[in-house]
């Protein structure tokens, strides 16, 4: 919906950023396999409503059950 995205698959964390804003992304995605439900979505965003926005779609894509505790995304709609 108008987010731009990129993906990559590297063991190291830091490598995948830098990789990412060598290529001039600035929006950084994480999502844990399926079988490891119930941890929180992790990644970083130039902005807390495009932050929201993101995690709002993956979640309802995914399955709010995989992404642990969204209470506080729930209080912030």
């Amino acid at each position: 919906n108008g987010i731009s995205c990129w993906t990559a698959f590297r063991q190291n964390p830091k490598k995948r950023g830098a990789k990412a804003g060598a290529d001039g992304i600035f929006t950084k995605l994480f999502v844990q396999k399926p079988d490891q439900s119930g941890r929180d979505l992790n990644f970083t965003s130039v902005g807390v409503d495009e932050h929201l926005t993101i995690f709002r779609q993956v979640a309802a894509i995914l399955g709010e059950h995989r992404f642990g505790n969204m209470d506080h995304f729930k209080a912030s709609e």
